[in-house]
């Protein structure tokens, strides 16, 4: 068996090197000073290049056995590095918390090889993609797909241990967020050839990445610990991700990830920084004026994110879900801007808007360019599309209400039973959390005895 038989080095495995070698370098950086003087400093950084190289291995594998068995190794690095001071009973128990599904993920996807070897009787990935199967183990196997990709992405109702992985040293968040977390979005891109004529698994997929998208944007609103922030932050980019591959735009999925990845891992390696800061929230104000400019600035951002992008605005298809969203972001970056006052900020915001839909266009379209053209396959507008739509809006428009209402002091009762059933849905698993500082053990059994 030759090299070229095991890997395959196309250009979605070359822009997944490149993502995960500038994490890498990022992150190894951080850490050479963050885990300075700690005990276990080589041990951490042995565990930290076996996992990326198990990465780089996975990313670049054409061989099913040899792809499987890089996922399981990543996954259970990053378990050794969540864990790393045994001794702490909070990270020990958060580290088996997220073996237990990750692991278990990782054992259904290798089944699920096993199924289309049994039913194709090849091992290389290149040769599987261009073949249908209408049998039964074969569907059992891309639900197998799906499930691992659902798993890794954390998404609804798999999330629990992404939630309770924050007391994990900030680097290893890092990575987690920026690197392990987006396998769930790669395992579906390198498999998408097998989805794309199976509606009812991209309906599935839909399903799975609209709850969480929606439910992690919501308890992302009700944390006040910055972690805890940016992991709901995750779950919600996640399900945007995976609704991405739903919708047949994988290279957009890509693109996605990528810049998501990029961007959670410098949040998370600068979350330190947040004690220091002194943020008040503003109240939220609302006139005709500002309404006004907003949905001129959320026009302007889609328009521009079209133009990059090449996609035409005029058709209905799963591209519209694409440019409106990137109208609703344009609409809050504008009610962000026009609550500071500055003198021409509505004409700022408008120019904002033009530009950052322009160049995020442009980096998707450099991305989808660059891949193989099979990975954009757009679908016709399907009506839960619309759905989801609508409930976006509406869930939006009510928060920007019950903001007023939390500025008056008159929040409704039924709102507050929501916010509490919300907060408590959003918490870790008790045992992840340490409650008391006694509990929090710096040095090791060896070393405590001393």
């Amino acid at each position: 068996m030759t090299l070229e038989n095991l890997f395959n080095f196309d250009a979605l495995s070359q822009v997944m090197v490149i993502l995960i070698s500038i994490v890498a370098l990022t992150v190894g950086s951080f850490s050479w000073r963050y885990m300075r003087g700690d005990q276990l400093f080589t041990t951490f950084f042995k565990r930290l290049a076996i996992m990326f190289a198990y990465l780089l291995v996975l990313v670049t594998a054409d061989n099913m056995i040899l792809f499987a068995c890089a996922w399981l190794g990543a996954n259970y690095f990053l378990k050794q590095l969540m864990i790393h001071k045994s001794s702490w009973t909070a990270a020990r128990n958060s580290g088996q918390l997220a073996w237990k599904y990750l692991g278990t993920g990782s054992v259904i996807l290798g089944l699920s090889f096993g199924l289309i070897y049994y039913e194709s009787g090849l091992l290389s990935i290149r040769a599987i993609a261009p073949l249908a199967h209408d049998t039964l183990l074969y569907e059992i196997a891309l639900g197998g797909i799906v499930f691992a990709a659902l798993v890794q992405s954390a998404q609804w109702p798999f999330h629990k241990w992404l939630l309770s992985s924050l007391n994990s040293p900030t680097p290893v968040s890092a990575v987690m967020h920026a690197g392990l977390v987006n396998g769930g979005g790669f395992l579906l891109v390198r498999f998408s050839d097998l989805f794309v004529n199976n509606d009812h698994w991209l309906m599935a997929l839909f399903i799975f990445g609209a709850i969480s998208s929606l439910l992690g944007t919501f308890w992302k609103l009700l944390q006040n610990d910055v972690k805890r922030m940016l992991a709901c932050s995750t779950l919600s980019q996640m399900g945007f991700m995976v609704i991405q591959c739903s919708l047949g735009l994988f290279a957009a999925a890509v693109a996605h990830l990528c810049w998501h990845g990029l961007f959670k891992a410098y949040l998370f390696l600068s979350s330190s920084g947040v004690a220091s800061e002194k943020r008040f929230d503003k109240p939220l104000k609302l006139n005709t004026f500002r309404v006004l400019v907003a949905l001129c600035a959320g026009s302007i951002f889609a328009c521009g994110f079209a133009y990059g992008s090449g996609r035409i605005i005029t058709t209905l298809n799963t591209n519209s879900i694409l440019i409106f969203i990137a109208f609703m972001a344009g609409v809050q970056m504008a009610f962000t801007l026009l609550q500071e006052p500055v003198r021409y900020v509505a004409a700022k915001a408008l120019a904002l808007a033009g530009l950052l839909g322009v160049f995020y266009g442009y980096n998707v379209w450099f991305i989808e360019s660059n891949l193989p053209e099979p990975l954009m396959l757009v679908r016709p507008f399907h009506w839960v599309f619309g759905v989801y739509l609508a409930f976006i809006v509406l869930a939006w428009g009510l928060m920007i209400i019950v903001r007023q209402w939390d500025e008056t002091g008159k929040l409704p009762t039924w709102y507050q039973k929501i916010y509490v059933k919300g907060l408590n849905a959003s918490q870790p698993a008790p045992q992840t959390v340490t409650t008391q500082r006694l509990f929090y053990r710096v040095n090791d059994e060896k070393t405590a005895k001393k």
